[in-house]
């Protein structure tokens, strides 16, 4: 029978992890994304992990007592993840018919904007700190946040990005050109050694010793 049903995803998912050890699955993704559901204990929370431009093909882990994540995208990245870092759950967007800063009304919003006799130009946009719907004008500056696990940069508000502290920019994540669009992967903790099968037909052999 079916125990639990996690959501989360919005493109396929390429492949599952399991860390026995932690009680965590972890999962890649079409939609570029990392997700570590945490399962142990019924606790069903699941960290984000953002640092490819395209689909995530495969991830690879390094249990006890490395703690060490590979993940290998599309965009021949391959991303290395320290989940010995402490991050926190993204934050959830809030949805609303105007923006959340300036009060603006959105596209949508035809009562109002008919009301007030104003032109639809405002889209929805979301800052990825604090969850908040604002306008684009609200919202004009980019940053990279990895305590939330957004290792590219996203869309911010005005009062976010003024306040963030330097702790949540701190990131321990690695990117490395890898050169081949993947197919499978294959760690070899003991050995430290990576095994990568490419859409080249090819397989490569990456000693990881300086990551673990």
């Amino acid at each position: 029978s079916t125990q639990s049903t996690g959501a989360g995803h919005s493109g396929s998912i390429r492949q599952l992890l399991w860390d026995d050890e932690r009680g965590r699955l972890i999962s890649c993704s079409a939609d570029k994304t990392v997700f570590v559901w945490e399962i142990a204990e019924g606790e069903g929370t699941a960290l984000q992990l953002h640092c490819h431009r395209d689909r995530v093909n495969a991830v690879a882990f390094s249990g006890q007592p490395e703690l060490i994540l590979f993940s290998f995208g599309a965009d021949k990245k391959m991303c290395v993840w320290n989940l010995r870092t402490e991050r926190q759950q993204a934050a959830l967007w809030e949805e609303s018919n105007e923006c959340q800063e300036c009060r603006e009304p959105f596209f949508w919003n035809l009562e109002r904007l008919w009301n007030e006799r104003k032109a639809p130009t405002k889209r929805q946009h979301h800052c990825r700190r604090c969850g908040r719907a604002v306008c684009g004008e609200c919202s004009p500056n980019l940053s990279i946040l990895p305590l939330y696990g957004f290792e590219l940069p996203v869309r911010m508000c005005r009062p976010c990005y003024q306040q963030i502290p330097d702790n949540e920019l701190c990131s321990s994540t690695s990117t490395h050109n890898i050169l081949i669009d993947q197919t499978c992967v294959h760690l070899d903790q003991a050995k430290k050694l990576l095994a990568v099968a490419g859409t080249d037909n090819t397989i490569r052999l990456y000693d990881i010793a300086a990551c673990l």
